[in-house]
């Protein structure tokens, strides 16, 4: 870092991306040492799985579902996504996986041994990313829909977080991890880059409409908080085709409901090694998202 201030002092552009680079390179490191650590300790505890085969019902009002997707190149670690999200402890009443039905005879066998009176896989058309939650919605309209990532792990308590901080007397949108939408001075949604990403202060905690919750950490959508044209799949493809995000945050806005973050600090999520290389990602990083959120404040109006 002190190369880094000499480098600002004694400007030469040359030595200083040099540094730049080594810094980000070096934070690239760690971040992948510490995410190493993290897979041992989550593959240590799937070892003994499974270890809540008589965890208790969930307490919300009505039937939980939770709904993923995934396609061939996470295959060969979504059975451990799968054990983890059966190994929590407190039970959902269905946990479905939809693929593609192209992809459907490359489903390797430890997802299809993993198969029970709660885990089921279903296939779809390719809907890419919503795949994860239109199908659900249209076979459980009155359920609550938690939705996940297939490249993640869940710890054990991951579940019941999230039950537990939905009130039955005043019902929101309840995810654990999300960004802070940031507006211009003439009220419209400022660039994604102007966000605040992931943030875990006391008033994401409270119910509020500049909360876009993320997959990665899970969102629980209780009955009624998205209306019947979340799964208009033409408006989808012509509105926000790559970002079911920022779709699903303009449809809960649509149906007058707010959102808010489970309590507590910043969690973070191990997400298993080798599954981000075909990733969606690359389109959120501004580009597509600001593309899709330029779209839906177009067609909807500001949230």
């Amino acid at each position: 870092m002190n190369e880094l201030v000499t480098a600002l002092r004694h400007p030469d552009l040359t030595d200083f991306w040099r540094i730049v680079r080594r810094i980000l390179t070096l934070k690239r490191f760690r971040r992948a040492l510490r995410n190493r650590l993290q897979v041992k300790r989550a593959l240590v505890r799937l070892a003994q799985f499974p270890r809540h085969a008589d965890a208790p019902r969930h307490s919300l009002p009505s039937e939980l579902v939770i709904s993923l997707t995934s396609y061939p190149a996470r295959f060969d670690a979504l059975h451990w996504t799968i054990m983890s999200l059966l190994e929590q402890t407190v039970r959902p009443d269905k946990i479905l996986l939809w693929i593609a039905k192209g992809d459907i005879d490359r489903l390797p066998d430890t997802v299809r041994a993993l198969e029970n009176d709660i885990f089921a896989v279903k296939t779809c058309d390719d809907l890419r990313n919503f795949k994860k939650i239109v199908p659900t919605l249209a076979a459980y309209p009155d359920a609550f829909v938690l939705i996940c990532d297939d490249d993640t792990y869940y710890p054990e308590d991951w579940l019941k977080t999230l039950v537990d901080a939905f009130d039955p007397a005043h019902p929101t949108v309840v995810c654990t991890r999300a960004h802070r939408l940031a507006y211009l001075p003439d009220g419209r949604i400022a660039p994604y880059r102007a966000w605040e990403r992931n943030v875990a202060d006391v008033a994401m905690a409270n119910p509020g409409t500049d909360i876009l919750p993320t997959g990665n950490g899970g969102v629980l959508y209780p009955p009624g908080s998205l209306p019947p044209q979340t799964t208009d799949l033409e408006l989808i493809r012509r509105l926000s085709e790559t970002s079911d995000d920022v779709w699903l945050y303009f449809m809960w806005r649509q149906a007058g409901w707010i959102a808010k973050r489970v309590p507590g600090e910043r969690r973070r999520f191990t997400e298993w090694p080798d599954t981000q290389g075909s990733s969606l990602r690359m389109f959120h990083r501004g580009g597509k998202k600001d593309e899709h959120i330029q779209d839906m404040a177009e067609y909807f109006g500001v949230p």
